[in-house]
């Protein structure tokens, strides 16, 4: 469902890897869409006159607001990708983008995860895109568990699939977890190959 297998140049500076992904919103959010204009479209058949022009203008404002709000979510997967460029590991996220740096990796681990249902801190989870912030690893489930490791080391999830395997990059008092469809490009960058 993603995008280019190992990535793709970008501008023949870089290489951009796509998360694996686990689904698209956008057949969820058509649904959602069109219930809320359904619903609204038959509440303006039924109440009493006086109530009619107004929820008529309210379904009229509704119909470009909603759909363009929900269209905007709807590509928040799109967005989540890796850019790898000579030093510099970029992950972009639906709302912003972080910078890893290779001299800041500790070490890279292929890990089998399993992201936790509930969680206390910021994150996003929408098909083909799920974020978690701060959370410590031991709740990740990885497999094998990195030796050594404190389970409680917060932990930065930029995936695109809820359970699956990933790379697992150790910092300095965190860790970052991304799951690109093919790891050898970021496991060969952090090991001075990329």
């Amino acid at each position: 469902m993603g995008g280019t297998g190992g990535g793709e140049a970008l501008g023949g500076s870089g290489m951009r890897l796509e998360p694996l992904r686990d689904g698209n919103p956008k057949p969820l959010f058509l649904a959602v869409y069109l219930f809320s204009v359904g619903a609204l479209a038959a509440l303006v058949l039924v109440v009493p006159e006086e109530l009619r022009l107004f929820l008529f203008g309210l379904l009229l404002v509704e119909i470009p607001l909603t759909g363009a709000l929900l269209y905007w979510i709807a590509g928040f997967p799109e967005r989540l990708h890796y850019g790898l460029g000579g030093d510099l590991l970029v992950v972009h996220e639906p709302l912003g983008r972080h910078e890893v740096w290779r001299a800041d990796v500790l070490q890279a681990l292929p890990v089998r995860y399993r992201l936790p249902l509930f969680y206390k801190g910021q994150g996003t989870s929408l098909p083909g895109c799920h974020t978690r912030k701060g959370v410590p690893l031991a709740r990740f489930n990885p497999e094998p568990y990195p030796p050594g490791l404190p389970r409680d080391i917060p932990v930065e999830a930029y995936v695109g699939a809820r359970e699956g395997w990933g790379v697992l990059l150790l910092l300095k008092g965190r860790a970052l977890l991304l799951n690109p469809e093919d790891p050898r490009p970021l496991l060969g960058w952090v090991g001075g190959g990329g």
